[in-house]
């Protein structure tokens, strides 16, 4: 899974589709980007945000994991 973040929120998106044409469809400030790791086993601490985006040369922040581990939470 991708995703690319903004300060309010994070979008995942399958790897088929690029972070260029996700952030231009979207129109929307990237602050950060790259993979999503850890989704499907069940325990949200393993969930992580990891990487770059070559396209958008944005990489992943340390507080995107938090960001979506807090979404999935609920909170």
């Amino acid at each position: 899974m991708k995703y690319i973040a903004t300060r309010e929120t994070i979008i995942l998106f399958p790897k088929c589709h690029g972070h260029n044409e996700m952030a231009r469809d979207l129109k929307l400030k990237i602050t950060g980007a790259g993979f999503v790791i850890g989704l499907g086993g069940g325990d949200i601490e393993k969930i992580e945000c990891v990487g770059e985006s070559i396209s958008l040369k944005i990489k992943s922040q340390p507080e995107d994991t938090e960001k979506l581990q807090r979404i999935i939470r609920g909170y």
